[in-house]
């Protein structure tokens, strides 16, 4: 699999976000600000700790706690310690509505990182501006930051946009010839904000594209590797998860047909190397983040 683009912006910024929040508010309000006492802040993340997409959250998840640990190990924020809140929306928009009232009503919580997938994100506009609570979103639908939100902070390029990134470098880097592109994403605000993406970049291109579904989970993908082989597709977008993604690429491998698959951000993970294995080679993502260890100017 090649990375196609390392941006300086990196998760990093999230944390670092969301400290400066909790910075100026504990300086300025101290122990009239919701989440924040003498001793403690409080913080939560609204995500998918048991359902379709817990392979991909856990990692964000485990990196949230981690950078709060090393933060209460250095003493804290002007000696409160902060407190992580997980609520599991199992990826269903009305389990993360309800996971957000039980997590501003009964916790008081002073911020979110992520109240849950995209849908859960758009759900909960109205809300988050009444109770005027920041949200470090999770998702990155457009829908999210434009026009701009109160309260709601946005952390990369949009779906829409890394999937036009995807076809940018496609035509130009990869200079192809009369591509025929495919879109391959799940039914859910987070494959469709992708869908939306490819639908107006091959406009702008003329090109064709042929659309296929495949579930968050799914373990078979047959029917749309067939469906792609048989109209030809040079080049097939993955707007997906990295094990999913797999699962796709593998069933192309077996019915011998080798297009060019470009994944977005959360294909792009150590996780599809190891589970596609050589059916990687033909694979590009692009990643509005780095790995930690990656010499590239955000981590330095």
């Amino acid at each position: 699999m090649k990375r196609l683009l390392n941006s300086k912006y990196q998760l990093s910024i999230v944390f670092l976000s969301v400290v400066l929040i909790v910075l100026l508010s504990s300086q300025l309000y101290g122990e009239d600000v919701r989440g924040v006492t003498d001793d403690t802040i409080k913080m939560a993340v609204i995500g998918d700790v048991t359902g379709p997409l817990a392979d991909t959250w856990r990692y964000g998840i485990a990196s949230i706690r981690t950078y709060f640990q090393y933060i209460n190990d250095q003493g804290g924020i002007h000696g409160r310690k902060v407190k992580v809140i997980v609520e599991d929306d199992r990826s269903n928009v009305a389990l993360s509505v309800a996971a957000f009232k039980k997590i501003v009503y009964r916790d008081k919580v002073l911020a979110f990182i992520g109240t849950g997938q995209g849908g859960g994100n758009i759900a909960l506009f109205n809300q988050i501006e009444k109770e005027k609570i920041p949200n470090i979103a999770a998702g990155l639908e457009s829908r999210l930051s434009s026009p701009p939100k109160n309260y709601i902070f946005c952390t990369g390029a949009t779906h829409e946009d890394a999937v036009a990134v995807l076809m940018d470098y496609a035509i130009r880097d990869l200079k192809a010839k009369n591509p025929k592109f495919g879109v391959v994403y799940p039914d859910i605000e987070f494959g469709k904000a992708g869908m939306r993406g490819a639908t107006e970049r091959a406009k702008f291109y003329n090109v064709d594209m042929l659309r296929e579904v495949l579930n968050v989970g799914a373990l078979d993908a047959t029917s749309q590797i067939l469906n792609l082989k048989k109209a030809k597709v040079d080049y097939i977008i993955v707007q997906h998860i990295a094990v999913t993604a797999a699962g796709l690429i593998r069933d192309a491998r077996k019915f011998g047909y080798e297009p060019t698959f470009l994944g977005t951000q959360w294909v792009c993970s150590q996780d599809l190397i190891k589970l596609a294995g050589k059916g990687a080679k033909n694979t590009y993502a692009s990643n509005i983040y780095s790995q930690w260890y990656e010499d590239v100017p955000g981590i330095a």
